[in-house]
């Protein structure tokens, strides 16, 4: 009679554990994360090999007889198993082979989940209502900062609509907000050889130049967007920022000017813009800006003291006594 060896049954155990919960991550993670799935790919079928490797069996050593009697050498494996399946003559009928048939089914049911339910969904792209539900599931992951499971998303919806501009678009920013710059370069490209007029498609390569701080660069792709939309008052702002890191102040008012009279308002803008003015020497400017600059944030302690500095007597002490409380 064939029994199994201790050591061997503990081992195929702990490993069918393993692969029966890589499965069940693999079920519940194949969408969020493609290093994940290829982690949990990997260590599923690493574990399925173990367990196969350890449904062996050797003969037990007889009860009586010589106690020198060494155990008998050859071993039966998983393989010879499955191919006496099919040669009745040669399955004996006893517990320890019914034991093993039905591990040999068990296993085998597992791997064909496996191969029929699980690899078909995470490798293909799906149909046209799956590719939907991926990408409202992108963008969702997109507004909720998860950027990179994002951009693995959109892969889907662009495989169903190779043609969409508007989705390399999203994915590029995608890669972006990663700061994956080549992947979203590659992406705004894609995007703009489809609809070569896209201005937010010029905006984004240009704002990858000023992270890049490729100043030059950027002004001339942002001079693109602007040509498509003359009122592109964001990209007259990304401008500004250009000339200003390039400490080419009198350029980037110009540009701040442009944006701020669109009705692109933030504090930022109106803090440099204060600040060049100031600069420059004209304070009778710099001094609406610093003011309305407070009005959008409170917080900026610097300004109270610079309006301490600018406005005299009654006007100023305001602004001194602000500068004071929040410097104590």
């Amino acid at each position: 009679m064939m029994e199994e060896t201790d050591d061997k049954a503990g081992k195929r155990k702990t490993w069918l554990i393993v692969f029966v919960a890589s499965l069940f991550a693999l079920a519940t993670f194949w969408a969020v994360d493609r290093s994940i799935l290829y982690i949990l790919a990997g260590f599923s079928a690493f574990s399925l090999y173990m367990v196969l490797r350890n449904l062996k069996f050797t003969k037990a050593q007889p009860e009586f007889g010589n106690r020198y009697q060494q155990p008998y050498a050859n071993q039966r494996s998983f393989w010879d198993d499955v191919r006496n399946l099919f040669n009745q003559s040669k399955v004996q009928s006893t517990p320890t082979t019914t034991k093993r048939l039905v591990q040999i089914v068990l296993v085998v049911f597992a791997g064909l989940v496996f191969l029929s339910i699980l690899v078909p969904v995470m490798l293909s792209d799906g149909s046209a209502e799956q590719a939907t539900e991926n990408l409202r599931r992108a963008r969702e992951l997109y507004n909720s900062g998860v950027y990179d499971s994002s951009a693995y998303l959109y892969r889907f919806a662009i495989a169903n609509e190779p043609e969409n501009a508007e989705l390399y678009l999203e994915r590029g920013n995608a890669f972006l907000n990663n700061s994956q710059y080549d992947s979203a370069m590659l992406d705004y490209t894609k995007s703009l050889r489809l609809n070569p007029d896209y201005k937010e498609a010029f905006y984004n390569i240009g704002l990858i130049h000023f992270n890049r701080k490729q100043y030059q660069d950027g002004i001339t792709v942002v001079k693109k967007a602007i040509a498509v939309d003359p009122e592109y008052k964001e990209a007259m702002a990304l401008i500004g920022d250009c000339f200003y890191n390039s400490s080419r102040l009198d350029s980037a008012l110009v540009w701040y000017e442009g944006a701020y009279s669109r009705g692109f308002v933030n504090a930022e803008l109106t803090h440099l813009m204060a600040y060049i003015y100031d600069t420059q020497g004209q304070t009778q400017r710099a001094i609406p800006f610093y003011q309305e600059t407070l009005s959008y944030d409170t917080t900026r302690t610097e300004i109270y003291a610079r309006l301490g500095e600018l406005l005299p007597g009654k006007e100023g002490n305001v602004y001194r006594q602000k500068a004071a409380q929040y410097t104590r």
